[in-house]
């Protein structure tokens, strides 16, 4: 009997259930990343390659460089090459370096820190509309995952977007006009870590096109909008503006750093069929390729059978839970037709699991007993996918 309170105290509802898996959430976090600060962030053979070695260097060099010599960029070796691709991650080991000197973990305290944020906003967020313990075992799925487990240890602008997304969501996702404004202010920042933004940004639109009423929903989609318009704005010239002493200093214009510091990939030509259907063909669906594993159906084919249910309904619901169900085909679709394939790419898409699982119940209860056949449809269309 004492074993049965105790178990309905711990798995209930209240604040001393969400205290305990909170505390537990934070206890794998740091077991999992800031254990591993000054570490090898993981081995190649299980991340595609050593990033460790290689991209995280990149990723922080023009941090040090700035502490060491006083610039971000260096014109005539073009070093870093990756602050035009991600201006935070060197701006970030700068600043890190100002305050703990420079060592051999100070460049991930600031990634480690906005990742641990981020997730523990989001096991708040979702410990106050279900069962704490669902809360911890949706966030602990995603944070175990082999992907984001050894990339949140590094310097990883994925894993940077990851966190910036859960944040803005969560903000974004409160009620009123004021939070969907600030929202869309945090996915504004967005411009300092990767270019992906411009996609991601959906994810955020989502969140702020949801509300019971419908002319709620696009007073909070307007105010999203605008706060995400007015933080571009201004995130664009505080990257230039951050730039301006190292231009004057070696006689260029702040473009032509800007040029010599982006290695990015170019944008594929999805009208070239020859390069998209080899993309396509080469995208890894498999579970038995050890890098995204299940994760694959999960977050691939269940929203795009969720996002065609939806489509199939009369009326159309309209609002932000479509956005949310047509993300992740639509990134990964972008990713398939790259010239080059990583599956760290992925990491935000991983990250934004919990709150896609969370929000589909909305539209699963409304569905439950009486369409069986979609669920039969998910289970053979996943199956077809993963094994044709």
């Amino acid at each position: 009997m004492q074993i049965g309170s105790a178990a309905g105290l711990v798995l209930g509802r209240g604040l001393f259930p969400r205290l305990v898996f909170g505390g537990l959430l934070l206890f794998l976090l740091i077991l999992t990343r800031w254990l591993w600060i000054d570490c090898d962030g993981g081995t190649p053979s299980l991340t595609e390659y050593g990033y460790f070695a290689t991209d995280e260097g990149f990723y922080a060099g023009g941090g040090k460089q700035k502490f060491l010599f006083g610039r971000f960029i260096s014109f005539i070796r073009a070093n870093p090459n990756t602050y035009a691709i991600c201006p935070s991650s060197h701006v970030l080991t700068w600043i890190a370096y100002s305050i703990f000197g420079q060592n051999t973990w100070a460049h991930r305290f600031f990634p480690l820190l906005l990742n641990t944020a981020a997730w523990l906003g989001l096991y708040a967020f979702l410990s106050r509309k279900t069962l704490a313990w669902i809360a911890f075992t949706l966030c602990a799925c995603c944070i175990l995952n082999p992907i984001q487990l050894v990339y949140s240890r590094t310097v990883c602008n994925d894993t940077l977007m990851g966190s910036l997304l859960l944040l803005g969501y969560i903000v974004t996702r409160r009620g009123g006009r004021l939070f969907p404004f600030l929202g869309g202010c945090v996915f504004g920042l967005g411009l300092w870590i990767k270019q992906s933004i411009w996609l991601l940004v959906l994810f955020g639109i989502g969140g702020a096109w949801m509300s019971s009423a419908a002319k709620g929903r696009w007073q909070r989609l307007a105010c999203f909008l605008a706060g995400f318009a007015v933080s571009c704005c201004i995130q664009y010239g505080l990257i230039r503006l951050l730039i301006y002493p190292d231009a004057v200093v070696q006689d260029v214009s702040i473009d032509e750093l800007l040029d010599a510091s982006d290695s990015s990939y170019p944008l594929p030509n999805p009208f070239d069929w020859v390069s998209t259907l080899k993309g396509v063909s080469s995208f890894p669906r498999f579970p038995s390729g050890g890098l995204l594993g299940i994760w694959i159906p999960l977050f691939l084919v269940f929203p795009a059978l969720m996002l065609l249910r939806r489509l199939t309904e009369r009326p159309i619901r309209w609002d932000g839970r479509l956005l949310l169900y047509l993300l992740p085909p639509l990134y990964a679709a972008g990713i398939m037709i790259m010239p080059v394939y990583y599956a760290h790419y992925f990491i935000p898409v991983i990250a934004i699991m919990p709150i896609l699982w969370f929000e589909a119940r909305h539209d699963l209860k409304l569905w439950i007993g009486s369409d069986r056949r979609f669920s039969v449809a998910l289970l053979v269309i996943a199956v077809l996918f993963v094994y044709a």
